[in-house]
C-alpha cells in the first residue's frame, strides 16, 4: 500500500486528504492477473480559499492526481473513504466535517461525494502492453457557518484496481 496526501483548506483552514493506494487481484479464472495502480504524487496542496470560494461553496484542484493503470485483464478503479469525518486542529475548527465534503471526479466529468462504499472511477480493457492514465480532480465543499478556521485533514482516501 502506498500513501498519498491531498492538502487544501478554508481561510487559514488547510484541509488535507490523503490517498492510499492498494491493489486487489481477483480470484477465479483471473487469479494470475498482473495489475498495478500508480499515483503521480503523494501530496496535493489546495490554495487557501478566498471569500469568493466560500460564496461559491467550494474550492477545486484540477488535474490534482494522475492514476496510472497497467493490467493484463479488463479492470476497474474504485475509490472510497474509510473515515466518516475529517480530522482538524485549531481552537475553533469543526470536528464534524463529513467525508462527503471531499468530492472527486475523472477530469471532465461530474463530481461525486466521497463515500464509505467503493465507487467506480473508471473501467477499461487490458492495457498490456501499455498503461492508461486517469486524471483526477478534487473539490472541497466550504460553508461559511461550519468551516471555522483550523487545519483540516482527510487521510483515509483509498483507490483500488481490480479485475472485472
Amino acid at each position: 500500500m502506498m500513501g498519498a496526501r491531498v492538502v487544501g483548506g478554508c481561510t487559514r483552514v488547510t484541509a488535507v486528504a490523503a490517498l492510499a493506494l492498494s491493489i486487489l487481484l481477483s480470484g477465479g479464472p483471473q487469479a494470475d492477473a498482473v495489475q498495478t495502480l500508480d499515483i503521480d504524487q503523494i501530496q496535493v496542496t489546495f490554495p487557501s480559499p478566498s471569500p469568493s470560494d466560500f460564496d461559491a461553496g467550494g474550492v477545486e484542484k484540477l488535474s490534482a492526481n494522475t492514476l496510472t493503470v497497467e493490467s493484463d485483464v479488463d479492470w476497474k478503479v474504485s475509490v472510497l473513504g474509510t473515515a466518516t469525518t475529517w480530522s482538524c486542529s485549531g481552537a475553533t475548527c469543526w470536528t464534524g466535517k463529513p467525508r462527503t465534503d471531499l468530492q472527486w471526479r475523472e477530469a471532465g466529468s461530474s463530481y461525486s461525494a466521497l463515500s464509505g462504499s467503493a465507487a467506480v472511477v473508471k473501467t477499461g480493457i487490458a492495457t498490456t502492453p501499455g498503461t492508461e492514465d486517469i486524471v483526477i480532480d478534487y473539490r472541497i465543499l466550504l460553508d461559511w457557518t461550519d468551516d471555522a478556521p483550523g487545519t483540516y485533514s482527510y487521510d483515509f482516501l483509498v483507490y483500488e484496481v481490480s479485475a472485472l
